[in-house]
């Protein structure tokens, strides 16, 4: 039995948040473990594993232009604020779609998009599901079950594929 904290974007996925594996399998599996991550709070890592694939951002996994995403809250007295249409939210609720994305959960659904010039005009989009799921490393034509919410649901609980059959193929070898 072998147990791994693995994280999707070191494998060439969108999305960094690390996925627990427990396996047991019969003599060994050599599947490479590449440390560190690229991306540690922002900010790529120059001394990175040659073995980590470089993540993919928001904006190249989904053809986005430049700008912030995420669930915006007020910003709390005193910390740090990105501010759109003259309204101070909270710079952790955003992140910038030229990094890698959030944790998608079934919050997700609540995601917003602004333009990069940060006015909330006409061009503010929620977060469809097939975006979410492509920053799971779905593919275009997975098919969820269920309403909005539910799909949201499974894309969040699922390991994203890119990382599942990394893991898969050293297994199986």
């Amino acid at each position: 039995m072998d147990t791994g904290l693995l994280s999707a974007e070191e494998f060439g996925g969108p999305r960094p948040a690390p996925a627990i594996l427990v396996a047991k399998r019969s003599g060994t599996a050599a599947l490479s473990t590449p440390t560190p991550p690229p991306l540690v709070k922002g900010v790529i890592q120059a001394d990175r594993d040659p073995a980590v694939l470089p993540w993919v951002s928001m904006a190249e996994a989904l053809g986005w232009p430049a700008g912030l995403v995420g669930f915006p809250r007020l910003v709390d007295p005193g910390g740090r604020a990105n501010t759109i249409n003259g309204t101070e939210y909270r710079a952790r609720d955003l992140r910038g779609t030229d990094q890698p994305s959030f944790t998608v959960t079934e919050k997700a659904r609540s995601w917003l998009r602004w333009p990069q010039d940060g006015k909330v005009d006409s061009e503010l989009v929620r977060v469809t599901v097939e975006e979410a799921a492509a920053l799971q490393t779905f593919p275009a034509d997975y098919t969820w079950q269920g309403d909005r919410t539910k799909a949201f649901q499974q894309i969040g609980n699922a390991i994203p594929p890119i990382l599942a059959r990394s893991v898969l193929s050293a297994v199986a070898s």
